[in-house]
Parts: C-alpha cells; structure tokens; sequence
C-alpha cells in the first residue's frame, strides 16, 4: 500500500490501480520475467486440480503456502526472522528454500528442527523450545 493511501480507499483496489493504468505499458516494460520456482509450479498445479504426490497436499492451499514460506524464512533467515519486514524477493527466497523441507514431510522438518537445535547456544534462562525453535515453535 503507498504510503498516503486515503484511509477510505484503502481496501478498494480500483481506486488504487487507476493511477497507474495509464503508466503499465510503461511499467511492464520495466519488469523481469524469471522462471517459476519447483514451489510456485507446485502452486498452480494445485490451482489447477493436478494431483501431485506431496506432503503439502494434506492441507489447505493457504496452509501449504505458508508454512512453506515460514519454514523456509526459518532456514534462510534464521530463526528469530520476522515475516512481515521481508521483501518480495525475500519471501521468494524463503518458499524456495523452504519447499524442499516440507515436502518431505515430517522427516524434513524434523531435519531442520535437529539443525536448529544443535546451532542452538544458550543459558539456563533461555533454555526453552521458543529460544531454540523460534519463530517454529508456536506452529
């Protein structure tokens, strides 16, 4: 959302793109195209009704899409990164990151948790699954 977006328009995305409807030949132009990720091509075989083999298939698209990206945030960023503050090239780098983790499933997560752990450095007052695990934890 640009910064100065009227209060009221906020959740009208007509009035937010008219502006820039004169400008998209021009802003087009200015884009980069790059090959879909293994994760993004999972996606849209999804929203395509292609039946795959993955662990993710077990839930909701919305689940699969973002526990995807937070366990690959987790990996690439470290654990205490917080997903709000990332870019769009960030959470890129996290679904990529993060889809080969969880389509394994259980033995993938598992994996990163036994890495987290043993990177984990700590005292006695922050011994607990939160200092380890991270922003993992509460899922």
């Amino acid at each position: 959302m640009a910064e100065g977006t009227p209060t009221e328009i906020r959740h009208d995305w007509s009035q937010i793109v008219t502006p820039f409807v004169p400008r998209l030949a021009d802003l087009i132009e200015d884009t980069s195209q790059r090959a879909a990720s293994e994760f993004e091509i999972y996606l849209l075989d999804r929203l395509y009704g292609k039946t795959t083999d993955c662990w993710l298939d077990n839930f909701e698209f919305f689940a699969a899409e973002y526990l995807t990206e937070l366990v690959g945030a987790v990996s690439a960023f470290g654990k205490d990164v917080k997903l709000r503050f990332l870019s769009d090239e960030d959470r890129r780098t996290a679904a990529v990151a993060g889809f080969p983790i969880v389509k394994e499933g259980a033995k993938g997560i598992l994996e990163l948790l036994s890495q987290l752990d043993r990177e984990y450095v700590g005292g006695w007052k922050t011994s607990g699954p939160a200092s380890v695990y991270g922003k993992l934890f509460p899922v």
